[in-house]
């Protein structure tokens, strides 16, 4: 066969042209492919915001490799709401930042209005309402710039009106956040279909009741009941139920009906747990703790006072990191225009703030070294040491990764037996105690403490209990 120029000219563009319809073909195969993994994690999201976050950093990167900036902003919004859901401050502020920058560059309007919203939370959990409410003021002016039957432009304006409604709840004025709320349940023009009013509403009457539990709490019965009837037929109980639950549960409880009470807090805390979400935790807890304490069960009321104890702990440290990327901004942003107040005295505060919850954090971790252990853990090896369970030293180690790596830098000659007996002291068992549950003399007892002591190298003007606290 023979081929002149024009020939191979055709040929190449002929292979070309061949090449590149298969690449294309395939990235829209590879585009369906990851729309529908992010719908699936969407679902998955509503179940179980956990478990749906461990796909979030795949699906992110699948999306900036195959250039879908729609994709992408969608994923990057999920994980703000993850951090949000989870009042993870320190994160949302780094994650809200990176959404405004992508949309911007994107030119999406819609999320550039859902990133500004993320930041007037982290500004009103640090207690900036004014830069809070800015930022949403921001959000409403950008929105605006869009296309105004776009529901998605609709559905971000109305969560801007809830956020609103959180930063006057955040500054003590559920009042005014009620006002926002009423606005918000008006706002369905936009909905054709009843079924997707119903929805909208099942949400809203649920923000009013939380709401109103603040300060009406004949208002708070009514709305919760009126969200529960919408809720819909086919759904499990979400985080919306969770809400209505817990809000049913202060009303019994104002009621005097605290059976009926601890009935619907409990309800409230087990869908809390399943989905993941702590927003209303810290409430729920501090109920359950006057509750339990109400009807004289104090293993339960220590219970979930450990758990707020934690619960506040986390939070706190998020804000303390929070409240530096925030003025780390802000000090940026201030470089570029001059200020009526000396720059100075903004950050003198700021890093007093930030000293006081420094030293916070610092005074609760040292009071709460002698109460590391849960309740329900605790009983749980007191029992596996009763029985002699071999797997007693298994479970401590999953709650004292290190404990017996540092007794074995001090000796290396210590046995199994003399650590697990070490574990028994850092669980400030005593003498007695350890003497009934391992069925040995007292006298034994002591002279165990005493060998572990000298191998230890543990003053005896030390308290050996306070010794294995620090451990």
């Amino acid at each position: 066969m023979i081929f002149n120029k024009k020939s191979i000219s055709f040929f190449f563009c002929y292979v070309v042209l061949f090449f590149s319809t298969s690449l294309f073909s395939q990235q829209t195969d590879e585009k369906r492919e990851l729309e529908q993994k992010v719908i699936d994690n969407g679902q998955l999201f509503k179940r179980n915001i956990d478990e749906a976050y461990k796909e979030i950093d795949g699906l992110l990167q699948e999306s900036i490799q195959l250039k879908d900036s729609v994709l992408e902003l969608k994923i990057l919004d999920r994980k703000c709401r993850y951090y949000y859901a989870k009042r993870d401050v320190e994160n949302l502020v780094v994650s809200a930042e990176l959404l405004k920058k992508k949309s911007e560059g994107y030119l999406n309007i819609q999320m550039q209005g859902m990133a500004h919203i993320y930041l007037a939370e982290t500004y009103s959990v640090n207690q900036f309402y004014d830069k809070a409410i800015t930022e949403l003021q921001k959000a409403l002016e950008i929105l605006e710039k869009g296309d105004t039957d776009d529901v998605r432009i609709f559905f971000t304006k109305v969560n801007t009106l809830n956020s609103f409604a959180n930063v006057y709840n955040d500054k003590g004025e559920p009042e005014k956040a009620v006002e926002k709320l009423l606005e918000v349940v008006k706002n369905y023009d936009k909905l054709q279909k009843p079924d997707d009013v119903k929805r909208y509403q099942y949400l809203n009457y649920s923000n009013l009741a939380s709401t109103y539990a603040k300060f009406d709490m004949a208002n708070a019965k009514y709305y919760a009941l009126k969200s529960i009837s919408l809720k819909p037929e086919s759904s499990s109980d979400d985080n919306i139920m969770a809400a209505n639950y817990f809000v049913l549960g202060k009303v019994n409880k104002e009621e005097k009906k605290y059976e009926k009470a601890l009935d619907y807090f409990l309800k409230s805390y087990e869908v809390s747990k399943e989905h993941g979400e702590i927003l209303t935790l810290e409430d729920l807890y501090i109920n359950l703790i006057e509750l339990y304490k109400i009807l004289e069960n104090t293993k339960q009321a220590d219970f979930f006072e450990q758990k707020l104890k934690e619960l506040r702990l986390s939070t706190l440290e998020s804000k303390y990191n929070s409240l530096q990327k925030i003025l780390d901004k802000d000090k940026v942003a201030e470089n570029k225009k001059e200020r009526k107040i000396p720059l100075w005295i903004f950050y003198a505060m700021g890093v007093l703030i930030l000293v006081i919850l420094g030293a916070w954090i610092y005074l609760f971790r040292k009071k709460q070294k002698t109460k590391e252990v849960f309740v329900a853990d605790y009983e749980e090896l007191i029992e596996m040491i009763r029985k002699d369970d071999p797997g007693f030293m298994f479970a401590f180690e999953k709650l004292y990764p290190d404990f017996s790596d540092k007794l074995l830098q001090i000796d290396s000659n210590l046995t199994k037996s003399e650590i697990e007996f070490c574990a028994l002291l850092k669980l400030n068992l005593s003498t007695k105690k350890i003497a009934e549950l391992k069925f040995i003399e007292i006298r034994t007892v002591q002279n165990k403490k005493y060998r572990i002591r000298k191998k230890l190298n543990i003053p005896q003007a030390i308290d050996i209990y306070n010794w294995f606290t620090s451990v």
